[in-house]
């Protein structure tokens, strides 16, 4: 029975010298205040395990010192947990001034009272008021850090909350054995007693290490309802995003939960605050500028004196880096590692979706201006169409009454050449002949003008046309009033077209009239008909040898009643590229012209629907 006692204080020494040794290495890790009290608490414990495991190997002259000093690490142990729940859950000043107070003047009072060591020491009664002023200091110290830490972590994550309920256990079950000793009194030197002690306190190191250094399995088994809040905190950001501000919400919503926080914000470059909870405005953004760029577990300023625990997480977009920041409130988190990972990578889902949203608001934004443009350009073109509707219609009523004068004033005047042309002097028949080929002119211009404005009236008949044959059709219609001209012609290859006939022979007929006409200075005129593929479009061209134009007033030519030579020169009204003008632009395709004076022009035009001789060509 003794061999066993022995193994198992050997054992609960070793395992508490473990934990101290692995808080320790923490400590170095983090180097924040509440671990290194925690350290310090288990530590001291570990030290004491083993000094008692070392004292009766110890010389007599020396094991006063010696006990003194195990008395004091004591001590400090259980003030260092104290001071680890102050890093938990602030203590006043006063308050923890005064423990820290206390504690030094007990243990004080211990050294002083030079209390007996051995295995049944006999106290005076001054001694044994100092070892039950020991033993409630230290129960206090203790055990109230225990049922704190075990009522907070009802408020904090899984991987948080059941560590700090393994600490809670394991320094609660440590004064339990503690306080079960000293209520034993003499009962508990038994053996089997002794040997219960044992076990118990043997049973706890396993238990404080897992508050202290949780192995992996036993952290996965602990998050295991985390990661179901994660995976719905990652499904709400990929389908909860009607705009940047209750995405962001949301999203801070979970962080909070996932972390056990009480507070927190989202802010960008400049100060920014687009999402908070349970903090003011101005609050956060001055807690921005003191976090700055650094991450991880901060400790920041929350008042004169005091401090909070706060994880920030940055928000990586592709124009900018903002930060998510967690604060815990009065009951500040210490174990922040877990956290830390699993907000980290929230965070950087956050920043997606809320690029994403803010893409999402973009488009919108881009939509709704394109929508009014197009509205606005819808409107426009309605009243453009509308006004030209109304310019057709007065085109057209305007020369259709101007026809009846007309007639009247060209026959009255052939009347008088014809029966009275002998009684008029020769002056007047001057007058009369201007009058009558003013008539004239004026007849065809009001035509011309009928034509025009029933373009715009006239429905389209599209259907699959050889232009060629449309070509030679036209030129029949031209070449019929050449009188004795000398004018070579040359009509190439075509495509087949969908077109209307009548309006693309039109288009032929005053093209070729305009060549004829301009060539006319010319003994021998030549009119080339051809058609060529540039960049993947037909176009068609009318070329001629004729007098040409100045490039320079090349924008006058498709305008109604304009003429770039004088009437006296070469005859017509103005009327006839408009005419091409506005056949070939209801066919969908555009016309211009190249020319240079005296060296002929070239008129192109395009159409829709070439893709046979495309083809072929290619």
């Amino acid at each position: 029975m003794a061999a066993l006692l022995q193994v198992l204080q050997a054992a609960t020494a070793a395992g508490f010298v473990a934990i101290g040794a692995l808080a320790f290495k923490d400590w170095l890790r983090r180097r924040d205040p509440g671990r290194g009290y925690l350290a310090l608490a288990v530590g001291c414990l570990g030290v004491v395990s083993a000094m008692g495991r070392l004292t009766p190997e110890i010389p007599a002259v020396l094991r006063p010192a010696f006990s003194d000093l195990s008395l004091v690490i004591f001590m400090m142990s259980g003030l260092a947990l104290l001071l680890f729940r102050d890093t938990v859950i602030p203590l006043g000043r006063r308050v923890k001034t005064g423990a820290v107070a206390i504690t030094g003047v007990v243990t004080l009072a211990a050294a002083a009272a030079q209390l007996p060591s051995g295995g049944s020491p006999r106290y005076t009664p001054f001694q044994y008021g100092v070892v039950l002023a020991l033993i409630a200091v230290w129960c206090l110290s203790v055990g109230e850090p225990s049922v704190r830490m075990w009522l907070v972590s009802r408020h904090q994550p899984a991987v948080q909350q059941a560590r700090l309920r393994a600490l809670s256990f394991g320094y609660g079950g440590i004064v339990a054995i503690l306080l079960s000793a000293v209520f034993a009194g003499s009962a508990a030197k038994a053996p089997a007693i002794q040997l219960g002690f044992a076990l118990a306190a043997l049973g706890l190191v396993p238990v404080l290490y897992a508050g202290f250094a949780p192995p992996g399995w036993l952290r996965r088994v602990w998050r295991r309802k985390e990661e179901e809040l994660f995976q719905q905190a990652t499904r709400d950001l990929l389908i909860f995003s009607p705009d940047t501000q209750s995405l962001a919400a949301k999203s801070l919503e979970w962080a909070l939960r996932m972390a056990g926080a009480k507070q927190g914000f989202m802010a960008f470059p400049g100060t920014t605050v687009i999402a908070r909870h349970a903090i003011a405005a101005e609050e956060a953004a001055r807690l921005c500028g003191e976090i700055g760029n650094q991450t991880g577990i901060r400790l920041l300023r929350s008042g004169r004196d005091a401090t909070q625990t706060a994880i920030a997480s940055p928000l990586v977009t592709a124009k900018s880096t903002g930060m998510l920041v967690l604060l815990a409130g009065p009951f500040t988190p210490v174990f922040g590692a877990d956290e830390v990972s699993w907000i980290g990578q929230y965070a950087t889902l956050m920043a997606t979706g809320l690029e994403r949203v803010a893409l999402v608001e973009q488009m919108a934004g881009l939509n709704q201006e394109l929508a009014g443009t197009v509205g606005k350009v819808t409107a426009q073109k309605a009243e453009l169409e509308a006004a030209n509707r109304e310019l057709e219609a007065y085109s057209y009523t305007v020369s259709h009454d101007l026809r009846a004068p007309l007639r009247a004033i060209n026959g009255f005047t052939t009347i008088l050449f014809d029966e009275h042309a002998a009684e008029l002097s020769e002056t007047a028949r001057d007058y009369l002949e201007r009058v009558h080929e003013s008539g004239k002119h004026m007849g065809e211009l009001v035509d011309d003008l009928l034509a025009f404005s029933r373009l715009g009236r006239q429905p389209m008949r599209k259907q699959s046309l050889n232009t060629s044959e449309v070509a030679s059709n036209a030129w029949a219609q031209v070449s019929a009033g050449l009188e004795g001209r000398q004018v070579t012609i040359h009509i190439g290859d075509l495509p087949t077209c969908e077109s209307d006939p009548l309006l693309l022979e039109q288009v032929f007929v005053n093209l070729l009239s305009n060549a004829v006409k301009y060539s006319r200075p010319r003994e021998v005129a030549t009119i080339d008909v051809a058609a060529e593929v540039k960049a993947g479009e037909t176009v068609y061209s009318v070329r001629d040898n004729g007098v040409g134009f100045d490039m320079q007033y090349a924008d006058r030519l498709f305008r109604v009643f304009q003429r770039l030579h004088r009437a006296d020169e070469y005859e017509g009204t103005g009327v006839g590229l408009a005419t091409v003008q506005r056949i070939v632009e209801r066919h969908g395709g555009r016309v211009w012209a190249e020319a240079e004076p005296d060296k002929g022009a070239t008129f192109y035009f395009t159409l829709k629907g070439a893709s046979e001789w495309q083809a072929a060509a290619a």
